[in-house]
């Protein structure tokens, strides 16, 4: 083969990676309005429900009891209040919806790991099955499932963000000064261990610089293919590659994703199907939005 040939061929392959590379980013358009939500305060978790249609889960910060508020995910309108029998909340900080990790079905994990103000986090994970939201007038009442203390190693004094992946493993990611947040993970597996607390360790730093006390929010695609992070001025897209695992795939630098900013950013969630996601943010009748995936 001739020397110019092999040259005209590498060009080709290179040409032909980067085009398969720029197609592979995400393309997200402009945040639609959809409606403000109804009936909370200071929106802190959001994700969306796995068995009702056109339904987001949402709670409250520190100062509310152990609930959480179904909402209709085109309008942002309350239509039911779960109680969650069993739980405290201290400082629910964010909730995330997948896979139980026993017996099938789909759970929502709640994570009350904020430091309230100062006063020291609680690192406790719940996690409740899936109620059926129904039309009828009421709120209705669901029982924990299980509950999980934590203790992160090395020490980190708060965190806001609870993720979970199709395999039912969870991701905490503690809120760190210029978004450098530490990554633990926690196997699915330990459901079923009798040594409590378990121990987050052998953390990964989040690649981000963004001024701020970050992050404040992510989620996981139902596929686990995708991931996102909400700051307090911006949202991060990982897209998680073949290799890599969703764990070592926050050492990569991410790309940013359209973001409607407004005041105490709160809560970012993809919708059930992962052809977008959702964002709201802390206050009373704030809008919710939804970010349409292109193509």
């Amino acid at each position: 083969m001739s020397v110019i040939l092999l040259s005209r061929l590498l060009a080709l392959i290179v040409r032909s990676s980067l085009s398969f590379q720029v197609q592979a980013l995400p393309h997200f358009l402009p945040g639609a309005p959809l409606g403000h939500i109804k009936g909370l305060g200071e929106t802190s978790g959001l994700c969306a429900s796995r068995v009702n249609p056109n339904i987001l889960y949402a709670h409250n910060d520190k100062g509310d009891g152990p609930s959480l508020y179904a909402l209709n995910s085109l309008t942002g309108e309350l239509k039911k209040t779960i109680h969650v029998h069993g739980a405290h909340n201290y400082d629910w900080e964010d909730i995330a919806c997948g896979p139980c990790s026993e017996n099938g079905g789909p759970c929502i994990y709640i994570g009350d790991i904020g430091n309230h103000d100062g006063d020291g986090a609680h690192n406790m994970i719940y996690k409740i099955r899936e109620p059926t939201i129904t039309d009828t007038n009421g709120d209705i009442t669901v029982d924990i499932e299980a509950k999980l203390p934590f203790v992160w190693y090395p020490h980190q004094v708060d965190a806001e963000t609870l993720m979970v992946d199709p395999k039912s493993n969870i991701y905490v990611i503690s809120k760190v000064s210029d978004g450098q947040g530490k990554v633990g993970t926690i196997a699915s597996s330990v459901w079923n261990s009798s040594q409590v607390p378990i121990i987050l360790s052998n953390l990964i730093t989040l690649p981000l610089s963004t001024g701020s006390d970050d992050p404040t929010g992510g989620d996981i695609s139902p596929d686990g293919h995708e991931i996102l992070l909400q700051t307090h001025h911006q949202i991060f897209h990982w897209q998680v590659t073949n290799g890599l695992t969703i764990f070592d795939t926050f050492r990569e630098n991410p790309v940013g994703v359209p973001f409607h900013y407004v005041s105490h950013a709160g809560a970012v969630a993809w919708d059930a199907i992962g052809r977008g996601y959702y964002t709201a943010s802390e206050g009373h009748h704030r809008t919710l939005y939804y970010y349409a995936k292109q193509g």
